[in-house]
Formats: structure tokens, C-alpha cells, sequence
């Protein structure tokens, strides 16, 4: 019985070893299998980071702001605790879209399918590649509309539930994330006109299309 694909079930099996054995030596992060351009990072990797695959060859970055990476990657840890699912509530905003991050090594989809998580992963792998596929234009009117609100509530960061808040039950501070001065120092929206940034050298290079990777 086909599964529904979880990216985060996927690095979950990758970070335990589950199938490790299974592997031939990993692509690189920002390496592509197929018709997207190789997109080496620009700094050495240490633990997991998001980045972006263009379409197409492009000079412009292909850096993900790190501390959005962070941001970003929390749901795999905290679920509806971590910080951007929190922000989602308190802003009236669907970010979800950053959970769409494209695992590009088919050898997971063929583990995947010698344990029974899928039924074929040839077919599994091209779901993957044609859901993982986003608009540049979205996601850039997205962070606009993000922005603004940030702008508009500046007092968003005290509306984070932090695991050192005392104000809150011991089993509820549990779950959440641990506070960080990111969100209030200013860096958070610089790093979001980064991506915005970023995004839009991509619309001007004519790059309509990009995924997200996460490695």
C-alpha cells in the first residue's frame, strides 16, 4: 500500500541510519541528478541547511539565509510548537510552502521501496520532482506579504512561546523551541529581504521556477 512522502520522515531515516547501508555515496548539497544546474554552496556544510535550485543557469546566489533555514526546518522538531507555525497562527499567514523541500537522490526513493514505504519509487521520485517545483513569483509575493505583516506587528517575537517562559505550563514549555534573540534583533527581516533579494535576481534572469533543497 502506497504511503503518503514525508520530507521529514526521509532526513529522519537519513539522520538515524536507517538506511545508510542501503546508500551509494550521496550527491552534494546543491548537486543535481537530472536537468537542474549544479549548485555547490559557497561554505562548508554543518548539519542541515536549506538552499535553492534554480531551473535554469543562473549567477545569481543560491544561499538560503541560515537563520531562515533554522526558521524554517523547526517544524521537523516542534510541529505546531516551533516558531514559524506559531508566527503562521499569530499573522494570519500560510507558510507551508517552505516544507516543500526536494530530496534529490533517487537512491532514498529506492531504499524507500525495498522497506515498504512505497510501491515504486521510479514513479514516487517523479511525484516528487513535479510537487517540489515552485513558482519564483509565489514565493516572492509570499515574503512580501510576510514582511509586511512583520512590519506591521512589531511586537511579533513576544508572541513566540519559547521553552524558558514561565508563564507557561511545564508540559507546553516542553514542546517548545528554545528562545533565540534572532527575531527581535532585526537580523530575522534582513534575512528575509535577502531571499526576497535573491528570488527576484532569479525573476530577472528569467527563471520562473526553483525548488527548494535541504541537505
Amino acid at each position: 500500500m502506497k504511503t503518503k512522502l514525508s520530507i521529514f520522515k526521509i532526513i529522519i531515516i537519513i539522520l538515524t541510519g536507517f538506511l545508510i547501508s542501503s546508500f551509494t555515496p550521496k550527491i552534494k548539497a546543491g548537486e543535481t541528478l537530472f536537468s537542474y544546474e549544479k549548485t555547490p554552496k559557497t561554505k562548508p556544510i554543518v548539519g542541515m541547511y536549506y538552499y535553492l535550485i534554480p531551473e535554469s543557469e543562473t549567477k545569481c546566489s543560491k544561499d538560503f539565509p541560515e537563520g531562515l533555514s533554522f526558521f524554517f526546518e523547526q517544524v521537523g522538531g516542534y510541529d505546531e510548537y516551533s516558531a514559524v507555525n506559531q508566527l503562521e497562527k499569530e499573522l494570519n499567514i500560510d507558510l507551508s510552502i517552505f516544507q516543500n523541500t526536494f530530496v534529490d537522490d533517487i537512491e532514498i526513493f529506492k531504499s524507500m521501496e525495498e522497506f515498504g514505504e512505497i510501491d515504486d519509487y521510479k514513479v514516487e521520485f517523479k511525484k516528487h520532482e513535479r510537487k517540489t517545483r515552485i513558482k519564483v513569483e509565489f514565493v516572492i509575493t509570499l515574503l512580501l506579504k510576510f514582511k509586511n505583516k512583520i512590519e506591521t506587528n512589531k511586537n511579533f517575537a513576544s508572541k513566540i512561546k519559547f521553552n524558558n517562559n514561565k508563564d507557561l505550563p511545564k508540559s507546553v514549555r516542553e514542546l517548545c523551541p528554545p528562545e533565540i534573540k534572532y527575531y527581535k534583533s532585526g537580523e530575522f527581516l534582513n534575512d528575509i529581504n535577502t531571499l526576497i533579494f535573491t528570488l527576484k535576481c532569479f525573476n530577472d534572469d528569467e527563471i520562473k521556477y526553483f525548488r527548494f533543497g535541504y541537505s
